[in-house]
């Protein structure tokens, strides 16, 4: 696609902190993409490596670099780029994550075709552990009116939505109190008010390298419990989608070896629907045997590749 200002603008949202080599990478791949009329905000969370003179070297006006002056932390930093935004659409791209070149072109082009009740349009994405091996791609299912469906579980990677300015207007922006996990918990407000759409394709790569929350099974846990906090007047009223979030806090601490806790979230699982006898069995197997217990829950909650493990 030429360079055409009359298509409508998009605003790419980067927080960063410290990764000025992973970062490179990301600002390359927005820049290569075939949807030219773009602004990136990349809103440096003062970091003390060399991001400001990295970025500094690219010349390119569509670059657009803050310099936060105290840390805001990843949700903070993106409501003060949303804050600076131009664009009709908003889009985020963590630092160490890249868009293939179409993402853009073909997101604009379904929404200019979509009516205004969409909201999201979002995408497929490859997972990919540092620093090129592909794990495998996740494909989205999920359009319409999906609240329900985001309150059991994040079924969006967080570089793949493309959303309409005006959801952040009338649904509030990110939660800056909440260390991880806001993009999951906009998603639910913004599924409130708007339905989704989607395209069937890969159009981004998500990376694993270590240094993320999703590796660290004590923050995955302490965010599981304050989203479910955060919805949980919500969430009872649907049996299936608090035994599952019950039942998986109850792997994530049967990971940790922590069997009281283990037992307590299995058991809250099964009096949150005391018919799926799938519950119980989730909850035999935990006491009875390790390894099997593991081989009945690992392919839904945790993925591991190079030596690097992902909680969900």
């Amino acid at each position: 696609m030429s360079d055409d200002n009359s298509q409508p603008l998009v605003s790419v949202i980067t927080p960063t902190y410290n990764r000025s080599g992973f970062l490179k990478r990301a600002i390359t791949s927005v820049l290569n993409q075939t949807y030219t009329n773009l602004e990136m905000i990349i809103a440096d969370d003062c970091s003390t490596d060399d991001t400001e003179q990295m970025v500094s070297s690219i010349n390119d006006d569509r670059i657009k670099y803050i310099k936060l002056e105290s840390n805001k932390g990843p949700a903070g930093a993106r409501n003060i780029a949303i804050k600076s935004a131009k664009g009709q659409y908003i889009t985020l791209l963590d630092s160490d994550d890249e868009y293939l070149p179409e993402k853009l072109e073909l997101q604009v082009n379904q929404f200019e075709d979509s009516p205004k009740d969409i909201g999201v349009i979002y995408c497929g994405y490859l997972i990919v552990y540092e620093p090129d091996t592909i794990h495998g791609k996740v494909l989205p299912q999920y359009k319409g009116d999906i609240f329900n469906t985001l309150l059991k579980h994040n079924c969006m990677g967080s570089p793949t939505p493309l959303i309409r300015k005006e959801c952040f207007d009338t649904c509030g922006v990110f939660d800056d109190s909440l260390p991880s996990y806001d993009d999951w918990d906009m998603w639910i407000r913004i599924s409130e008010k708007y339905k989704f759409e989607f395209i069937n394709e890969a159009l981004a790569k998500v990376y694993t390298h270590g240094d993320q929350t999703s590796t660290n099974i004590d923050t995955t846990i302490t965010m599981r419990e304050l989203l479910f906090e955060k919805y949980k007047d919500l969430i009872v009223k649907n049996p299936e989608t608090a035994s599952h979030l019950f039942e998986r806090l109850g792997f994530l601490y049967f990971i940790k070896n922590n069997t009281y806790m283990s037992t307590k979230y299995y058991l809250k699982s099964i009096k949150a629907n005391p018919k799926d006898s799938k519950s119980y069995m989730t909850l035999l197997t935990s006491l009875v045997s390790r390894t099997r217990h593991m081989d009945r829950m690992k392919s839904s909650s945790i993925r591991s590749n190079n030596d690097i493990t992902v909680y969900y």
